[in-house]
């Protein structure tokens, strides 16, 4: 069982390897815009007036943000997918019962793991637990297979990799469901599996469905961070450092340089709004578009 266990840890190497550099290469992006992404959970920013910039700098300096308000909307969304009950019904139905698979699959393991460092004493229903999730993660993913397929609104936007990443989650819960269901000693199995990892002890056999599963469940941590399921890590700069973003440049220096250095990058596009495209820079482009209303003004004044 080297082998299974050293398969295991090199897709859990690849899975952690590639999320920090996804993380990494996030942070190094250029600052986001932040307009009309509010209100902020908790407060609202009122008297907001895109025509007036030193109004609205005196609002974003007086703010406070809420950070238990914050943290209530993240449980909300993440563990209930309010946006998606709110926006779209019919999505949401499968999208919850997939992730209650995927949250219960991972609820499972941290219990395993609890187990083994402190409490081999403790009884678990891992037999119930794994029932429970492997039901719900395979109705949720075959749900939005057929959601994708049979609705056009859903089908003119899927793509191959979308039915890859459900067809694959298909597989690792019903995989998780047919161990549990053929074998009576699952619990032991399982428990036998993580322990020898996590302690770097061998294991005794284990069935051939244990074997199918763990190799399908290494698979998919290897294939996470390369798919469009890697939302769990970019989820918290969509909140914090777009939607929620307050910060002025005249409190953080820092964004104040990255702006600044962001004004210098060159204008590869031309559009209606951008008429002088090319070489020149956005801050060059900026000064430009200045003097040309500037003149209007005057004219119209004249």
């Amino acid at each position: 069982m080297f082998l299974l266990h050293f398969l295991f840890l090199l897709s859990l190497s690849i899975f952690l390897l590639a999320t920090i550099g996804k993380i990494v290469k996030i942070l190094k992006l250029p600052v986001n815009l932040r307009v009309e992404l509010y209100p902020i959970p908790g407060d609202e920013i009122k008297g907001i007036n895109y025509n007036n910039h030193q109004q609205n700098i005196h609002i974003f300096r007086n703010f406070s943000r809420n950070l238990i308000k914050e943290l209530i909307y993240i449980f909300e969304e993440v563990v209930f997918l309010k946006s998606v009950w709110k926006n779209n019904r019919l999505l949401w139905f499968g999208a919850i019962s997939l992730h209650i698979g995927v949250y219960l699959y991972f609820a499972l393991l941290f219990l395993v793991i609890i187990k083994i460092f402190l409490f081999m004493s403790l009884t678990l229903p891992l037999d119930v637990i794994t029932f429970v999730s492997s039901i719900m993660g395979c109705l949720g993913a075959v749900f939005l297979i057929f959601l994708r397929i049979l609705n056009r609104n859903y089908r003119i936007y899927s793509k191959p990799s979308h039915f890859f990443n459900l067809v694959l989650l298909s597989i690792l819960f019903f995989s998780f469901l047919l161990w549990v269901l053929k074998r009576e000693s699952f619990a032991s199995e399982y428990i036998a599996f993580y322990s020898g990892l996590l302690t770097f002890t061998q294991f005794k056999e284990i069935s051939f469905f244990a074997i199918f599963h763990f190799i399908v469940l290494a698979l998919f941590l290897a294939y996470l961070p390369f798919s469009q399921m890697n939302h769990f890590v970019i989820k918290f700069f969509t909140f914090h450092k777009m939607r929620w973003e307050t910060k002025t440049t005249f409190e953080d220096r820092k964004l104040k340089e990255k702006i600044m250095e962001q004004w210098k990058y060159p204008i590869n596009w031309t559009a209606p709004h951008v008429v002088e495209g090319g070489s020149k820079t956005w801050l060059a482009l900026s000064v430009s578009q200045e003097a040309h209303k500037k003149t209007k003004k005057d004219e119209a004044e004249n």
